[in-house]
């Protein structure tokens, strides 16, 4: 018993170690690198002899939704801001929340958010205040996220409608009673040694803020679809919400994992999802997965251009 604590407790201690969490976050993302590698190579043969067919129009469509797209993200952080009591200047948000979402592609998982907390500060904001108001995004985030979700299981029409139904409830019934929702977030906290979030919203003020981050996901469906219509032009319009509850899922498992920015495994998520559930081409699901990774990083270059001169 006693030796197995002592491997317990070294274990711990390497996993705890900032060197040892560097080198998993690095070995997990090159394996997720090669298992995307080698499926491209299996698709190499198909993309190489697919009939292409390329829509300039819906590719300018999802330029215009992404540079469109780009304040409203940071106009929740505002509103967040707002509801702790500070009222920062809207530009000056913006030129934060980009900055800092620039940061997010440095390796690491924190400089988003330590970028965030420096750049805040310089306006005055108390550290804390500002891991509060991150913390909160990234809770919005999910849940706005998970509403597009479940607006897209509704839609499909070979999905079971309960889901999406349950789903629905389930995110109103946290939004109703948004105490349980942070008690939650906050065991978590502690289990991982954090600092709960001090907090305390009212069910008003959730139902608030969820409409702006709603539309963010929206727009990201959109653009999503806009996309993939780019590479094929016959696609229906009426795919458009299962297709966004498809990059909004595939987004959101990226999200989740320690990858910085899920690279390779929400390429890998939206391959299967788009040919598995809504029969796109397996060419045309690769090269919407690398268009809509590209145009990730476009927003943020843009409106991080945009940042400066503000």
């Amino acid at each position: 018993m006693k030796s197995f604590q002592a491997v317990a407790d070294n274990a711990r201690s390497m996993v705890q170690s900032p060197r040892t969490r560097r080198w998993l976050q690095v070995g997990v993302v090159g394996l997720a690198l090669i298992f995307f590698g080698l499926a491209a190579l299996k698709l190499l043969p198909e993309l190489g002899t697919y009939s292409w067919q390329v829509d300039p129009l819906y590719l300018l469509a999802a330029a215009v939704i992404m540079v469109g797209r780009g304040p409203v993200g940071a106009y929740g952080w505002w509103l967040i801001m707002r509801q702790l009591g500070y009222k920062l200047p809207w530009w000056r948000s913006v030129r934060i929340v980009y900055y800092s979402n620039m940061a997010g592609f440095i390796p690491g998982s924190m400089w988003h958010a330590v970028s965030r907390v420096y750049l805040a500060e310089q306006e005055g904001v108390p550290r804390l205040i500002t891991v509060i108001s991150v913390g909160f995004e990234v809770v919005m985030v999910l849940l706005g996220s998970l509403v597009v979700s479940s607006f897209s299981l509704l839609a499909w029409h070979d999905a079971p409608v309960w889901v999406g139904v349950a789903l629905l409830m389930g995110i109103m019934a946290l939004l109703l009673q948004p105490q349980t929702l942070f008690k939650g977030i906050n065991l978590a906290l502690l289990k991982l040694k954090r600092k709960p979030l001090e907090v305390q919203l009212t069910a008003r003020d959730m139902l608030r803020l969820l409409p702006t981050f709603v539309l963010n996901w929206a727009l990201y469906g959109t653009l999503s679809w806009a996309l993939v219509a780019a590479l094929m032009p016959d696609l229906p319009l009426s795919l458009l919400p299962l297709l966004s509850g498809i990059f909004t899922v595939a987004w959101q498992a990226g999200y989740l994992t320690p990858i910085p920015q899920g690279v390779g495994v929400r390429e890998l998520f939206l391959v299967s999802l788009l040919t598995g559930l809504a029969g796109i081409p397996a060419p045309v699901a690769a090269a919407a997965a690398l268009l809509s990774r590209v145009w990730s990083l476009l927003g943020v270059a843009v409106w991080g251009a945009i940042s400066t001169r503000l």
